[in-house]
């Protein structure tokens, strides 16, 4: 294996010296012992500024590997580094994201009020759209039992009132025209209630895997933002230190949980009810 002895970089076979330093690239031999451990996975230039801070946290064996077709690369270390190598990653990624977050807020420092409240109220908006899967069993449930009610009663008194059993006709006694589309209507009505009970057992499945999702969330919020550290993001107690904690709060988040694609909608509901309960 060829590595570069100042920079760590890993290089295939074929390449003398180093793309990053030029120094002349050097063999080392690999000890199928000695498991390497995977510390992060991204694209060059992040992937090279990791390296740099690794080094200046003294990871001495975290390793550069060669971008991959997609320009991705893969940073390396030995097993004794692996827990403060993992550290060191998560605090370079958090402070990536406070820098992306300050400039979001300056972008946004120099919009007006009223623009700021606009961006607001669309995050707000954002947050009333999300609609949990056991709301929507709820409502399916009762969709289904008024649909099934109306029409089985309805398809009752219209063969009732074709037949002359009811005081009363709809339409008079052996109207077949009008007695056939309320008998088509009602009908309808019961199939719509049979396909949305149909629904609920979906919905109520799916509810079970959500809910479990959004408490992981939820969980996760708790244990990673305090009131204290989302100050130390935005000390302003007004709209752009609004948008700049939930920004830094929905980053962090989202690449925690980036394998497991989350809804923005659910994430948006969670983080505003933590935001709510910790600066209320």
């Amino acid at each position: 294996m060829l590595i570069c002895p100042k920079c760590k970089n890993e290089y295939r076979p074929g390449i003398k010296y180093c793309a990053d330093c030029g120094c002349e690239l050097i063999e080392v031999e690999t000890d199928a012992d000695d498991q390497r451990e995977l510390l992060f996975t991204g694209a060059y230039p992040v992937c090279r500024e990791l390296m740099k801070f690794l080094a200046y946290c003294k990871i001495d064996s975290a390793q550069l590997s060669d971008p991959d077709e997609e320009g991705n690369c893969r940073i390396t270390c030995e097993s004794r580094d692996k827990a403060e190598g993992a550290k060191q990653v998560k605090v370079f990624l958090q402070q990536q994201i406070i820098q992306d977050t300050r400039q979001q807020v300056e972008e946004l420092s120099h919009l007006p009020q009223e623009e700021l409240e606009k961006l607001k109220e669309e995050t707000a908006a954002r947050t009333s759209d999300y609609v949990r899967s056991a709301d929507k069993a709820e409502e399916n449930r009762s969709a289904a039992t008024a649909f099934l009610f109306v029409g089985i009663l309805g398809v009752v008194l219209t063969v009732l009132s074709f037949v002359g059993l009811l005081p009363f006709s709809f339409g008079g006694q052996g109207n077949l025209f009008t007695h056939g589309i309320l008998l088509a209507v009602f009908l309808a009505m019961i199939v719509i209630g049979i396909n949305s009970a149909r629904s609920v057992s979906g919905y109520e499945a799916a509810a079970q895997a959500e809910n479990d999702l959004e408490q992981e969330v939820r969980d996760y919020a708790k244990e990673h933002f305090t009131r204290e550290d989302l100050e130390r993001i935005a000390a302003d107690a007004g709209e752009e230190g609004y948008f700049q904690r939930m920004s830094y709060m929905r980053r962090q988040v989202n690449e925690h949980f980036a394998p497991k694609d989350l809804p923005p909608s659910m994430v948006e509901s969670v983080l505003d009810e933590v935001y709510d309960g910790l600066f209320s």
